[in-house]
């Protein structure tokens, strides 16, 4: 059975934010789209695939979600594509990524060679707008 290894986080954390396991999702560049599509989302060079728990959170008033986050303040991209994970290709335990970053708590990493396409759906793309998408 997969576990979720919380190792930067402690138990206030965990008693305000469950973790869906129905509801991971890749970020990546558009250019990705077309490889990921046939040979499956591949890990780094250092061996991880990252994904998030795409949740809803308030920063100064404004709501966003994960995915707004990260495409503004981490991959820096004018549009980027999203594909939602099945949690039957994640084959090893999921690790919190410990970026520094207030999203961090959604972000998860996991040590796994690739996850086959047949565990992934293509959600769409999504162009960044720096003026709401950014914090």
């Amino acid at each position: 059975m997969k576990q979720i290894i919380k190792r930067y986080y402690n138990e206030i954390w965990d008693k305000y934010f469950e973790y869906d396991l129905n509801n991971l999702y890749h970020i990546t560049n558009v250019m990705n789209v077309d490889s990921i599509l046939i040979n499956g989302l591949k890990c780094n060079d250092e061996g991880q695939i990252f994904f998030f728990d795409n949740k809803m959170f308030k920063w100064n008033d404004k709501e966003y979600i994960v995915m707004q986050h990260i495409g503004a303040n981490q991959i820096f991209l004018e549009k980027y594509a999203i594909f939602k994970i099945n949690s039957k290709g994640i084959k090893t335990d999921i690790i919190n990524d410990n970026v520094a970053e207030i999203t961090s708590i959604f972000q998860f990493y996991i040590n796994q060679d690739v996850i086959s396409p047949k565990y992934l759906k293509f959600v769409g793309y999504y162009p960044h707008n720096y003026m709401d998408g950014g914090i």
